[in-house]
């Protein structure tokens, strides 16, 4: 085997160890992603509950407020109390919406992540067949010019 085709040999495999090396490396960052994604999510329904948990506190002690001020619910007042059962609940529901559009955002991440895993991998299979065949172009190149003779005929 000539120098050549050692040289594109080492060549070729360290191309393809490099791509799998940054293949493996990607596919590390899709998962971590993956997992943020789903730990945004978790995040936000616990934050979602809480902030429920805390609406439903408040409204009760609205609720007593207006009993002991014998106000009833009724008139402006029930409207009052409509409107801050509207503004919690759109309070909880925005705190969902922030999580899923977090999720996503990791989620996206994550599938670029492979995306570009995958295609580095696929140019290091491109590139070390590239430094093979440039090899094999170049060692039949060498193996069809004439041969000289050594002789000087003047």
């Amino acid at each position: 085997m000539s120098m050549l085709w050692v040289a594109a040999a080492v060549v070729a495999v360290g191309v393809l160890a490099a791509g799998h090396a940054e293949g493996k490396k990607q596919d590390h960052i899709a998962k971590v992603e993956e997992q943020n994604a789903m730990l945004s999510r978790r995040n936000a329904g616990a934050q979602e509950d809480d902030q429920r948990e805390r609406a439903r506190r408040f409204q009760g002690s609205q609720l007593a407020a207006i009993g002991e001020s014998g106000a009833g619910l009724q008139g402006s007042t029930a409207d009052l109390f409509r409107e801050s059962l509207f503004s919690t609940e759109m309070d909880a529901l925005n705190i969902r919406y922030e999580g899923e559009i977090g999720g996503r955002n990791h989620q996206n991440a994550a599938d670029m992540a492979r995306y570009d895993g995958k295609q580095v991998k696929t140019n290091s299979y491109l590139s070390a067949a590239g430094a093979l065949f440039g090899a094999g172009t170049k060692s039949y190149g060498n193996s069809t010019k004439p041969k000289s003779s050594g002789s000087l005929n003047g």
